[in-house]
């Protein structure tokens, strides 16, 4: 059997927006929230996470930017086999939105 590298993700996403950020290892919902609001540029309004619990195994079709746990960005290869594992599903909204 070929190996595969386990790719641990979450998924965030509100009515018009959707973002995956991918782990090399089992990360919790807060690193992934923060891990967003820092390339927005902006605080999230969480309104709810719950698990997700899709499992799937693929071979890459084009690099894949996967977060280390010494939080490096890495990138898997086109052609390497990748299960991936969700951990969760984030609803939000932005702060701004929340406090008017």
């Amino acid at each position: 059997m070929a190996e595969q590298f386990k790719v641990y993700y979450h998924v965030l996403e509100n009515e018009s927006e959707k973002y995956h950020v991918y782990y090399a290892y089992e990360e919790i919902a807060k690193g992934a929230i923060k891990r967003v609001e820092h390339m927005l540029g902006r605080g999230l309004y969480v309104y709810d996470i719950f698990p997700n619990l899709t499992d799937e195994t693929k071979t890459l079709s084009e690099p894949l930017s996967v977060i280390t746990e010494s939080q490096k960005e890495m990138f898997l290869p086109v052609g390497i086999k990748v299960r991936f594992i969700g951990i969760g599903t984030v609803l939000f909204g932005y702060e701004s939105e929340e406090s008017s």
